[in-house]
């Protein structure tokens, strides 16, 4: 047989259980907020003793701007030599697999640039133009 307990202490004995359950959610809500909140400060530490900073290349660039004077109907290329290189704007080793930036030439004209011994020992960056229309290297 089994016993019956009155309804008052029924909700007595939920009430005390659903008081230690939020007892516990409660403990855990607050170690949560701690742990929370000592991460963000500090990340925030992390962010104003260590900054991120932002190199950046500004200011005015070496420029140089060649008008052709007194130039007829001819047609007119013209390139500017240096002595060393990089990347793109590199002499040429020779190697037809490394031709670069004549798509704005014809190959028989950029082939003249490309072969021009200059006594100075200044060579060809791979980088032409077509001067005859603005008068203009550039």
């Amino acid at each position: 047989m089994q016993r019956q307990i009155p309804v008052c202490g029924r909700e007595q004995a939920i009430h005390g259980k659903v008081l230690i359950i939020k007892e516990r959610y409660q403990l855990r809500g607050l170690k949560m907020k701690r742990i929370f909140g000592t991460f963000l400060i500090c990340l925030i530490l992390i962010f104003i003793l260590f900054p991120i900073t932002a190199n950046a290349d500004m200011g005015p660039k070496p420029s140089i701007n060649i008008t052709f004077e007194n130039m007829g109907d001819e047609i007119c290329y013209g390139t500017l030599l240096g002595e060393s290189g990089t990347g793109p704007y590199s002499p040429w080793d020779g190697d037809k697999a490394h031709i670069q930036n004549y798509c704005n030439l014809d190959m028989d004209i950029w082939e003249a640039f490309a072969y021009y011994q200059d006594s100075d020992g200044y060579y060809f960056f791979q980088e032409a133009w077509l001067c005859s229309d603005s008068k203009r290297l550039c």
